[in-house]
């Protein structure tokens, strides 16, 4: 097994292709004719969208213009798609495609920046065979960038001697982390705790079995309990609602207040996302198509600082993903019917949050990157 490795060290770093199997039995498979490398030789109705302002949407449709009839519809009817885009469209589909490009840019200002390169799919394609799931679009968000790396640290330091400290400290792994559970897939404590059970548990039981199990360097080098307590212990030392105003407002420095008024405020907007669950119908179609495809790749870790065990286990999971050989799900994804209105009409309508949550965090990143920059740590 992989021991600690570099690849997160560095700000931003991380394995630039990885992925993760689901099962042992499962092998990595040819890419499809609409996979992400061929896509300028893909069917004639396949359509794909050009970045908005960072954030790419691509939409894939090899049953021609009946798969997007009913997503144009519930746009239409949502005041969405008019005539306007019918003009400028020669297909539904080209219709479908200047629609969903104006309510990306209606989520989006001149300044925001994407740092986890999100690509927003809807597709009638995905899986093997394709014929299983006609009837079916797939609807999935996710970074397609590097993992990324937020330490804490910093933050810690400059609330050197505030009373609230620990409980600041509790609050902000807690806000930025949720937020980043709510868009992607976060790698915080929770992840590295399940991590570090698992193998602990396995090793020992092949340690009883009278195997050669080296549990000390395998597990135990990256023993979590000496993560910080304010992150250890998170959820019973983060601040009530009626505590944040003042605690925050005991912060004297102006760049480092700001930053945890930003942190609380992307988390409220991350709590207004509401994403449709799937029908048990759409369910099994989606855990069909899905079958051959390993965990999401984490779009960003949150630990105390870039040598504590969290980030051990990280770059575990992360390792873990790559040598696995296989591609990698999107943190979001969605199945429904291609008739199902409500369902489309839901995930469009929670997508502008997504995309305000996905920058705000952007946002909050670069903040992050320029106070460890400033702290030299």
């Amino acid at each position: 097994m992989s021991r600690r490795t570099t690849s997160l060290r560095r700000f931003g770093g991380g394995s630039n292709r990885v992925a993760r199997a689901r099962a042992g039995s499962r092998k990595s498979l040819p890419q499809r004719k609409l996979d992400t490398s061929n896509r300028l030789i893909a069917p004639p109705h396949t359509l794909i969208l050009p970045s908005l302002r960072g954030i790419k949407t691509v939409y894939e449709s090899s049953y021609g213009f009946q798969a997007a009839l009913s997503p144009a519809l519930t746009l239409m009817k949502r005041g969405q798609l008019s005539g306007k885009h019918l003009a400028e469209a020669d297909s539904v589909v080209s219709a479908l495609d200047h629609a969903l490009r104006d309510v990306i840019d209606n989520a989006t200002t001149p300044t925001d920046k994407d740092v986890f390169d999100i690509e927003i799919r809807l597709t009638d394609t995905h899986g093997y065979p394709a014929s299983s799931s006609s009837g079916y679009l797939f609807f999935s968000w996710g970074n397609t960038a590097s993992t990324q790396y937020i330490p804490l640290q910093p933050f810690y330091d400059q609330l050197q001697d505030n009373p609230y400290q620990d409980r600041l400290m509790a609050s902000l792994y807690h806000w930025v982390y949720q937020t980043a559970c709510r868009v992607f897939f976060g790698f915080g404590f929770e992840n590295a705790k399940a991590l570090f059970t698992y193998r602990y548990e396995y090793y020992k039981r092949e340690q009883d079995a009278g195997e050669d199990v080296d549990l000390e360097g395998e597990v135990e080098f990256a023993d979590l309990s000496a993560v910080m307590g304010y992150i250890r212990n998170h959820r019973k030392l983060r601040l009530k609602r009626h505590e944040v105003d003042k605690a925050i407002s005991s912060i004297l420095l102006n760049d480092v207040r700001g930053a945890f008024i930003k942190a609380h405020s992307m988390f409220n907007l991350s709590r207004t996302i509401h994403i449709p669950q799937m029908t048990a119908e759409c369910r099994n179609v989606f855990e069909d198509a899905t079958y051959y495809e390993g965990d999401p790749v984490p779009a960003i870790g949150i630990s105390h600082c870039r040598d504590d065990a969290v980030v051990s286990w990280l770059d575990d999971y992360c390792n873990d993903q790559f040598n696995s050989g296989v591609n990698c799900e999107a943190p979001v994804m969605r199945c429904f019917r291609m008739d199902d209105q409500i369902t489309f009409g839901r995930l469009i309508a929670a997508l502008p949050r997504m995309v305000r949550t996905a920058f705000a965090l952007s946002e909050w990143f670069s903040i992050a990157e320029k106070m460890e920059n400033a702290a030299s740590h």
